[in-house]
Order: C-alpha cells, then structure tokens, then sequence
C-alpha cells in the first residue's frame, strides 16, 4: 500500500512538471511570436506602438469610435475580422497602417492588446483596458 501512494505521489509529481514546461514552452512562443510580428509590421517604419484587436472585444465600439475620431500616426494596427467587416472598418477609419488578419484563420476570443518597445529595447505587452 505505501509502495502504491509513492507511486501515485511521483506520477502526480511527474504530470506537475510536464505541465509547468508545456507552460513555459507556450509563453516562450508566444513571446517569439509577438516579437516576430512587432518587428515584421515595425520594418523600416519606427512606429512606436501597435494594437491588435478582434472584432469579438468588448472594447471594440470604443476602439472603433476612437479610430473614426482620431487619426493616431503613431499607431500601427491589427484587426482580427472577416473580410468584409475589415473591408468596411478599413474605408471608415480612414487609416493607411491596419493590416488584417481573418478571424476563420485564428481563433482569438476577444483579444485586445497593445504592444511597444521599452526603453530597454524589449516588446512589451499591455491590455488595452488598462490603457484607456
């Protein structure tokens, strides 16, 4: 019996571990990939921020009510849509850095961030909520 609960103590142990990699694996990608896109949009045009958005947001209306007003040039923007809503935002802000992303293609759930470069040169991440 005790054989058996040490047994069942170290596979439990063993899951814990298998799960905390695989969670540090997936941030780690992700990171990459934030930074990947940061610097992919962010080539040869130092723009200092960029917003990625999904139409699905709670704060779309007022990002969307933001974009219609303003015309932010420091601001490159990703918006997670179908076609014919980027198609009809895109005429409608009036804004010549968004760049679209198919909402069939990734599956986001209402994503809001902002994202920029510290001082110290690395891509910081902040939801947008916090920001305005």
């Amino acid at each position: 019996m005790i054989m058996f609960n040490n047994l069942l103590f170290i596979m439990f142990m063993l899951f814990i571990v298998v799960i905390s990699i695989t969670t540090l694996i997936i941030r780690h990608r992700a990171k990459s990939f934030e930074s990947k896109i940061f610097s992919k949009l962010n080539e040869g045009d130092l723009v200092p921020y960029l917003l990625v958005f999904d139409y699905k947001s709670p704060m779309f209306k007022r990002i969307d009510e933001y974009l219609k007003n303003t015309n932010p040039i420091d601001l490159n923007i990703v918006f997670i849509s179908s076609p014919w809503l980027f198609k009809l935002k895109e005429k409608s802000w009036k804004y010549n850095k968004i760049y679209f992303v198919n909402s069939a293609e990734l599956k986001t759930n209402g994503l809001v961030k902002m994202y920029y470069r510290s001082e110290k040169g690395a891509i910081v991440s902040r939801n947008v909520i916090d920001i305005m």
